[in-house]
């Protein structure tokens, strides 16, 4: 087979895999909003002080967890085709990591774990 061949080949099966991601990551989004909409019509219903708070906030946190890769199904598609623009903008490290570290307390919360950001 020949370079030009291979490439071609190549090209044909990257656009397959693109078409995959982007199919799955639409069919994925609706059944998931859902989930996120019922859990957060839950909680609001909720007493604050319910016991059940922490399962939905566990519930919550793992469901935007989903929909983040869900989405980088969607972006490494349109990456691919050319179809999605990449932005530079500056970013503050410290908030990234404080948001990090609130998500990662969910589930350590769980195993009665803390963590702690130290400036």
């Amino acid at each position: 087979m020949t370079r030009q061949r291979r490439l071609e080949k190549a090209e044909i099966q990257i656009d397959s895999v693109n078409m995959l991601c982007a199919s799955v990551s639409h069919e994925m989004k609706n059944p998931i909003q859902g989930m996120e909409n019922f859990a957060e019509r839950i909680r609001q219903e909720l007493p604050l002080d319910s016991p059940c708070q922490m399962p939905l906030h566990m519930l919550t946190y793992c469901i935007s967890m989903i929909k983040f890769q869900v989405s980088q199904l969607l972006d490494r598609s349109l990456l691919s085709n050319g179809r999605l623009n990449l932005f530079k903008q500056p970013s503050n490290l410290y908030d990234l990591a404080k948001n990090q570290c609130s998500m990662a307390q969910v589930q350590a919360n769980a195993r009665k774990v803390s963590v702690i950001l130290h400036t």
